[in-house]
């Protein structure tokens, strides 16, 4: 006889988190034993596993897998429906587990051991995906996941939610608004365990649950042991929004069951690469999400109160970027305004520069912003020629953050020469004075400076040559023309025996230690003698 499996839809919930599905199964049909076949079906003849947004009920689609329990050593074999009928069919014949039950996951899973409270315990381990994507009339394909169980005298069994999910209907008043992705980032509770990750089912034995086929019985909290959990869940994909929020467009996000009273952000980006955060403070109360249950937040409009620069490089300089605040904007006084510039590509990837902290604060009038190559320098080591840069600019009101984006190509100045004026030999000692243009000690990133002796060599960096008043090395002539050094290296530095004669010092800037030619070098003679 073929089991029947009856999919268990995810049912709307409201603040009490109370109502459910009231489908009763139906009886299962008869079939050679030979076929692998798993058939799915929903009273009222009704197929569904993916969110429909007008019936709140899950929907098979086609092609989707699940995986059976099919051996010994924890082997689950995947089953496919391939027309979206409900009909699955697979290779290998199910088994019972060790609980002397059959189990099915959507859209996978595995036993393994999870840690309840502090004792490691076998579960059922089904993750909840931190990346979702997005489907226009449906939730979030493939993220909920679920579990069926069923034993060898069951008519029919029951395929049910172990996630959540939230609601989030989202509209513009702006025409032809399209979103590309919405993202949460959730406060965890005094409980935990709030967003995204792995669930571990305790028990897959059909007793644990009294009387499973009926659809009125969810997982509870209790059911569960949870793995790792990330509070990050995004959605991805072409959200095109409505105008109003009587047809604002529902955006749905799986998460795991839990406590949600912590509160969250949200940050919604549009096609443009705009994007707003709007926080929801914690709850005094509990915010329980069971499994199963969906949880609709209120309509949220996205507006965008960034204001617009336009950002091009100099065209005598394209060492320097100019944003220029377009003419219909301006920056009005009930808002708090910053900028900063971060790094897209290279070894500088995700670092944020400024100049007095992590964002610099623009005044109510400013009209233009300018990022050069020399005043990164002097904040943090520079990116290199070509990697991509974003300037940033962000909007604060009445806690709901704004920000746009705008991309762009890093350029290095490499001019400026390096100059040795002076060489003394004193008391083992190699005394050198040289000095070199401001743009090149303002722009040579990771530079190091390279002192060679005939065949020997000693290499310091920016911060032992110009950039410290400390010790030895002092600044001696410092104007607007260059920087003048006077740098001490004991003769030993080259070697432990360098002999009475006449030398050739040369000293080389390079942009890094990987680099073979030199930005610009110079070179003199001096005498090592005794005494």
């Amino acid at each position: 006889m073929k089991k029947a499996i009856v999919l268990l839809g995810l049912t709307s919930a409201m603040s009490a988190f109370t109502g459910c599905s009231k489908d009763e199964p139906t009886s299962p049909e008869t079939v050679g034993v030979q076929e692998y076949t798993i058939n799915s079906i929903i009273a009222g003849g009704d197929t569904r596993t993916a969110l429909d947004t007008e019936t709140l009920q899950l929907s098979w689609l086609k092609g989707d897998k699940i995986k059976v329990y099919t051996g010994d050593n924890g082997i689950f074999t995947e089953y496919t429906t391939e027309n979206g009928d409900g009909m699955f069919k697979g290779s290998v014949k199910p088994v019972l587990s060790s609980s002397l039950s059959y189990v099915a996951v959507y859209p996978d899973g595995k036993f393994g051991t999870v840690v309840d409270g502090t004792k490691p315990i076998e579960a059922l381990r089904i993750t909840v995906p931190k990346d979702q994507k997005y489907e226009a009339g449906k939730g979030p394909v493939g993220a909920i996941p679920m579990v069926g169980i069923w034993g060898d005298g069951d008519e029919s069994v029951l395929f049910k939610p172990v996630g959540s999910a939230l609601r989030l209907p989202v509209y513009s008043a702006v025409e032809g608004t399209t979103l590309t992705s919405v993202a949460f980032q959730f406060q965890s509770s005094s409980a935990g365990n709030v967003g995204a990750g792995e669930i571990g089912l305790k028990s897959w034995a059909l007793d644990e649950y009294g009387d499973y086929s009926s659809p009125e019985v969810y997982y509870k909290r209790t059911d569960f042991a949870y793995g790792e959990v990330t509070p990050q869940v995004t959605v991805t994909g072409d959200i095109a929004l409505g105008t109003t929020a009587e047809t604002a467009t529902d955006v749905y996000v799986a998460v795991t069951p839990g406590n949600y009273q912590g509160g969250y952000t949200v940050t919604i980006t549009d096609a443009e690469g705009a994007s707003m955060s709007k926080t929801k403070p914690a709850s005094s109360s509990i915010v329980a999400l069971m499994a199963g249950r969906i949880q609709k937040i209120a309509p949220l409009e996205y507006v965008q109160k960034a204001p617009k620069f336009t950002v091009a490089e100099n065209p005598s300089d394209n060492t320097v970027v100019t944003a220029t605040l377009d003419a219909e904007q301006e920056l009005l006084p009930n808002a708090t305004y910053q900028y900063w510039v971060e790094a897209l590509s290279g070894g500088m990837q995700g670092s944020r520069w400024s100049q007095a902290s992590d964002k610099i604060k623009l005044s109510s009038g400013t009209t233009s912003i300018v990022v050069s190559d020399i005043e990164l320098s002097k904040l943090f080591s520079q990116p290199k020629e070509g990697d991509k840069l974003r300037f940033v600019v962000e909007a604060s009101e009445s806690g709901t953050v704004y920000t746009r984006s705008y991309e762009y190509t890093y350029h290095k100045a490499v001019s400026g020469e390096v100059k040795i004026d002076r060489i003394d030999y004193i008391e083992g000692n190699v005394e050198i004075f040289f000095s070199a243009g401001e743009e090149l000690l303002k722009n040579a990133e990771s530079s190091n400076v390279l002192f060679n002796l005939s065949s020997e060599e000693w290499t310091a960096s920016p911060s032992d040559v110009w950039l410290s008043d400390a010790g030895d090395v002092v600044k001696w002539n410092n104007d607007t023309d260059g920087f003048g050094v006077r740098l001490v290296i004991p003769l030993s530095a080259f070697g432990a025996d360098i002999p009475v004669g006449t030398y050739t010092l040369t000293v080389s800037v390079f942009e890094s230690a990987s680099d073979f030619d030199p930005y610009t070098s110079s070179s003199a003679e001096f005498d090592v003698y005794n005494g």
